[in-house]
């Protein structure tokens, strides 16, 4: 049945990726069955980064299956007890500093439509991912820290904006946490520049970051010639009623 992984795990027997893709082939329906059963439990969330945490804890449990050992929250609690350690003051310049420099985590180059790559304790622990899967660890470190750090909702490229002492940041956290200016957005949007600082500026709720990340899995499902996990993450979307403003 589909706790097969836990019992597994609970018989120390050792699993090789060869195993686990296996598996996730026996288990692919119990899974998706799983995560259409527990999927509204994060809309009951409270705060905002909570809604946005409960969401991506569920569709990495829902790829790696229940008895994958890493959880979600304690890879993002380590994450910011490391940044404390090793970082005398925590603003939003230094975590993305410590994250994507120091911790090395950084856009996938190669094999970019990976699902995984939308997996936030699969990038954590592998160290790459898509735009907004980086951007969305960038904001649950940051939200640990008390930093003001917020999505930016771009067309093709998922941005990341922090505020600090008053001034505004956009952060390309899939290019080494690079700092934009407004001209810099201009090179992957071709719109006037009123556009440009509306999209830098509008409000980037949970429900439109998870609703991206929904349309980048199925489109990389698609890819992967996995139309039933396909079909559930255009069935979830469609639940959301969310405006499409492109992925990544």
């Amino acid at each position: 049945g589909p706790y097969l992984e836990i019992e597994l795990s609970r018989s120390n027997v050792a699993t090789t990726p060869e195993d686990r893709h296996r598996l996730r082939n026996l288990l692919g329906q119990h899974a998706r069955q799983w995560l259409q059963r527990t999927w509204p439990a994060w809309k009951e969330q409270d705060e905002d980064h909570a809604r946005l945490e409960h969401s991506m804890s569920l569709l990495a449990e829902f790829q790696y299956g229940p008895g994958y050992p890493a959880r979600l929250s304690p890879l993002l609690d380590r994450l910011s007890e490391n940044f404390r350690r090793n970082v005398s003051h925590a603003d939003p310049l230094a975590l993305a500093s410590f994250l994507f420099k120091t911790r090395g985590l950084s856009g996938a180059e190669k094999d970019y439509h990976n699902p995984f790559h939308s997996n936030l304790v699969y990038v954590i622990e592998e160290g790459r991912g898509i735009p907004l899967s980086l951007a969305a660890i960038y904001m649950l470190v940051g939200s640990r820290l008390g930093l003001d750090i917020g999505g930016i909702n771009f067309p093709g490229h998922f941005l990341a904006r922090a505020r600090h002492q008053g001034n505004l940041y956009v952060v390309d956290c899939f290019n080494g946490g690079r700092f934009l200016r407004e001209q810099d957005l201009a090179l992957y949007n071709r719109g006037a520049a009123g556009t440009i600082a509306d999209l830098i500026n509008a409000p980037c709720p949970a429900e439109t970051i998870v609703a991206r990340s929904l349309r980048n899995l199925n489109h990389a499902y698609r890819q992967e010639d996995q139309p039933e996990n396909a079909a559930l993450m255009e069935e979830l979307l469609h639940g959301m009623h969310a405006p499409n403003i492109g992925g990544r």
